[in-house]
């Protein structure tokens, strides 16, 4: 009986961690036809509209209008930008990871085909400002570090 109930337990627990642990992840996703060396925009913490406007540029403010003063009084955004093929592939922010003052976000894209064209694509993933103290960004892309 001890043994039934023991394994009970071990299934419910082990279902809990499955399913109970998705997370409700928020952001913002646009490409861009900028001509601009991404290598130069690493990946940052957002706190203020103003820090969002010189990374994007006021060329791209329209595609952030959702992020106001408002937004930023309990929130930060961490941003960068994704090179990819242009080729009507989509590319989804799947996870992220926070470990003290270090955060790892993982990118996978569904590729619809393959082109010559590169494109630009911004990421902004919007997080408590309890977050603020992230100082280390690593993204992943499709399994490969990036950042």
């Amino acid at each position: 009986m001890r043994k039934k109930y023991f394994g009970l337990i071990f299934v419910l627990l082990f279902l809990f961690i499955l399913v109970g642990c998705t997370k409700n992840i928020k952001y913002t996703h646009f490409k861009t036809s900028d001509n601009i060396d991404y290598s130069s925009k690493k990946p940052t913490v957002i706190l203020s509209l103003e820090e969002l406007s010189t990374y994007v540029g006021d060329k791209n403010m329209a595609e952030v209008s959702k992020y106001t003063n408002d937004f930023f009084e309990d929130n930060i955004l961490i941003i960068f930008i994704v090179s990819e093929s242009s080729g009507g592939n989509i590319s989804d922010l799947v996870n992220y990871n926070i470990y003290n003052t270090s955060i790892s976000i993982y990118i996978e894209t569904k590729m619809k085909g393959v082109s010559a064209d590169v494109a630009l694509s911004y990421f902004a993933l919007e997080l408590d400002k309890n977050q603020k103290s992230v100082k280390e960004i690593k993204i992943y892309k499709d399994g490969k570090s990036i950042y």
